[in-house]
């Protein structure tokens, strides 16, 4: 779903959803109050649409870091203690690899700073806040 627009993709699920299956409504509104069922389904098709829309580039994300992780000094020490595979990919290195993905969610969509363009966090909003690593990994020129 990277290369298809969003647009086509909503046509597609519209299509797939509203009219063969008829599982979901294509159009309309039903206020919470007045039907909190009705509501949610309303809200499926497009919330659909935009996670398909931005499932690609978070997976891409989560597996460079998931690899990268995986390089560490502390994955190899528990390894080398012995610790279960599954213990060390979804204890150790998922958690932090979602609390890394987590801060590349927030600041995807910033355009870097122009006039401080030597710096690498540029790239990061937060500019060294307490939950920022790749502030806390580049040194400051």
């Amino acid at each position: 779903m990277l290369s298809v627009p969003t647009f086509l993709s909503a046509i597609l699920l519209i299509y797939l959803f509203a009219v063969e299956l008829r599982w979901l409504p294509a159009t309309g509104y039903v206020p919470f109050r007045e039907d909190p069922t009705g509501n949610l389904r309303f809200l499926v098709l497009p919330a659909l649409t935009l996670a398909l829309a931005e499932w690609p580039g978070i997976m891409r994300v989560l597996r460079s870091d998931m690899i990268a992780t995986l390089q560490e000094d502390y994955i190899a020490l528990a390894k080398a203690k012995g610790l279960k595979a599954s213990r060390i990919l979804f204890v150790h290195a998922l958690e932090a690899v979602i609390a890394d993905a987590g801060h590349h969610h927030r600041h995807q969509h910033r355009p870097p700073d122009r006039r401080r363009a030597d710096r690498r966090d540029d790239f990061c909003a937060c500019r060294g806040s307490a939950g920022c690593w790749s502030a806390r990994s580049t040194p400051a020129t």
